[in-house]
């Protein structure tokens, strides 16, 4: 198995999975990536259930990605960042969008969640 060779397992997974969040657990996935706040699915909730059991990868909505603001990419970076912080010791956490960077994304949208994680990754 994967596992068994030392290779950690990422299921991607849009949309609302809490029903199937402890399966995800159960099965030995490492981490979650895609966790889609417009489907329901709250970074931070999901790292206060499941952040010691999953490393969790995401917070900024795609959807601000490809049709909002930088100002809103912005907000979203650091509202995922202060969920990471809440979150210290557990099993991990990625930074990123909430599935890609897809096709029809904003370069301003883009270039401010860069800049706004780095000025924001060591603080506090």
């Amino acid at each position: 198995s994967v596992k068994r060779r030392g290779q950690y397992v990422v299921q991607h997974a849009c949309g609302n999975n809490w029903e199937l969040l402890d399966s995800f657990v159960e099965i030995g996935f490492d981490c979650y990536q895609s966790i889609q706040k417009s489907a329901g699915m709250d970074l931070g909730e999901v790292m206060r259930r499941y952040g010691d059991k999953l490393c969790l990868w995401g917070g900024v909505p795609v959807e601000h990605l490809v049709g909002g603001t930088p100002a809103e990419v912005r907000a979203d970076v650091r509202a995922a960042v202060q969920a990471a912080r809440s979150n210290r010791g557990g099993a991990g956490y990625i930074f990123g969008s909430t599935h890609s960077i897809a096709v029809g994304t904003k370069y301003e949208n883009f270039m401010a969640m860069v800049d706004e994680f780095v000025k924001v990754r060591d603080r506090g």
